[in-house]
């Protein structure tokens, strides 16, 4: 929703707010402005509400938000953003992604990427950061609220998807991601004699 530096968009409201970036407030600036695209507000309105829906369903946390932007005539820009921090418990995470659709008659194209930020601080400072670029798709849709489901039926579908690799991926880790980086043997190609006895034993020989 940027319009300039300063000045960014509320898909919800309709309303352009002038922002400071140095103090971090906003300020009501003015309405919208009428544009070439105002034919196309039902289609965005409708989109607008079903992303909303799977915001409240699947983003369960106190810092989230969606807006969906008309690009041009034909073109709609969807973005998502997520956000939970425990600062007591020395993490944080961001969820974001952002999409293109592209309408045609009773068809549409979308493509878009999903990014991950995940940030552990205690007592060091530990980051995952992954993303995925998910591959343009057609969809079919009989009205603006059915565009509206399919299009958040597919966001739903690739994001659990990559959710569920990074879920096997934490899952194997201490199999294979671990193992593969701890020698199997020190450089000494001994093996590690871990009897305590045995160790005792060592030190009152070489006594």
């Amino acid at each position: 929703g940027e319009v300039d530096a300063t000045h960014y968009l509320c898909p919800h409201t309709g309303t352009i707010f002038a922002v400071d970036h140095l103090t971090l407030t906003t300020s009501e600036a003015a309405a919208t402005p009428s544009n070439e695209f105002e034919a196309n507000e039902v289609m965005r309105g409708a989109l607008q509400n079903a992303v909303n829906s799977y915001i409240i369903s699947n983003y369960p946390c106190e810092a989230s938000a969606a807006g969906v932007f008309t690009k041009d005539s034909d073109t709609y820009s969807v973005v998502i953003a997520g956000e939970k921090t425990s600062l007591k418990n020395f993490w944080s995470g961001r969820w974001s992604s952002s999409w293109t659709v592209n309408v045609a008659d009773s068809s549409c194209t979308i493509s878009g990427d999903i990014k991950v930020h995940i940030h552990y601080f205690e007592d060091g400072n530990l980051q995952l950061q992954s993303s995925k670029s998910v591959a343009a798709a057609t969809l079919q849709f009989s009205s603006e609220a059915d565009l509206g489901q399919k299009i958040v039926k597919h966001l739903q579908t690739e994001e659990t998807a990559l959710q569920n690799a990074l879920e096997e991926m934490y899952s194997n880790m201490s199999n294979e991601t671990f193992r593969s980086m701890r020698r199997l043997m020190p450089i000494t190609r001994t093996k590690m004699e871990w009897n305590v006895n045995a160790v005792r034993m060592v030190r009152q020989v070489r006594k």
